[in-house]
């Protein structure tokens, strides 16, 4: 819209100049035809007479002629310099849309990873639920009469029973440092469990790595 009003101006520029320059040409001619020329049943063969009126029509017009000139320069020019301003505006606006555009899809894309993670999270922590429900402490040193353990209590007498047996390899073997301690009895004690620790183990893992 903004490049056809610009024609049109430049148009009616162009229109206006010709108007402009119409007017001393036909002064011109009139001036000449009044009161230097011949008429028009009075036409001379004379080159230099011809000569002369030429001289006479460049030296008057070509003045005007050139002041026109630099005025539709002038005129183009400044339109040039406004639709290059308007494009410069178009460009800019561009720029700020698509920003918006690029802005907006990182925004969805950081909502799409987070919408992930927190389904990826929660299906993790319901499975490791129903792991956690299915582990049972069916430790063959129970007492008679006892009633094996699930869930979070079976992990809890899974874990007195690793404190029992730190605890009384300590005492047999005062020398040895405690980190080393750990380490070996819960390498031996874990080997004895692994069946029924190894996947709530695994799940933890996955919860963990996954955050």
């Amino acid at each position: 819209m903004k490049n056809n009003d610009g024609s049109r101006t430049l148009r009616d520029t162009v229109i206006l100049v010709a108007v402009f320059a119409a007017v001393p040409v036909g002064a011109t001619i009139w001036a000449y035809w009044t009161y230097i020329g011949y008429g028009l049943g009075n036409i001379t063969n004379d080159m230099e007479r011809w000569g002369q009126t030429g001289d006479f029509f460049s030296g008057v017009l070509n003045p005007a002629f050139g002041f026109l000139t630099v005025i539709l320069l002038l005129r183009t020019l400044q339109q040039t310099d406004r639709s290059f301003k308007e494009s410069e505006e178009e460009l800019r606006l561009s720029r700020e849309e698509m920003k918006r555009s690029a802005d907006a899809l990182l925004e969805q894309a950081k909502d799409l990873k987070q919408q992930t993670f927190e389904r990826t999270f929660f299906e993790l922590l319901r499975l490791y639920n129903e792991i956690v429900d299915g582990v049972v402490d069916n430790h063959v040193f129970a007492r008679p009469g006892y009633l094996p353990k699930t869930g979070r209590e079976a992990l809890q007498n899974y874990c007195w029973q690793f404190k029992q047996r730190l605890h009384s390899h300590i005492q047999k073997n005062p020398e040895t440092e405690q980190n080393e301690a750990i380490n070996q009895v819960w390498l031996e004690y874990y080997k004895d469990r692994q069946n029924q620790l190894g996947h709530w183990f695994r799940s933890l893992y996955n919860i963990l790595n996954v955050c």
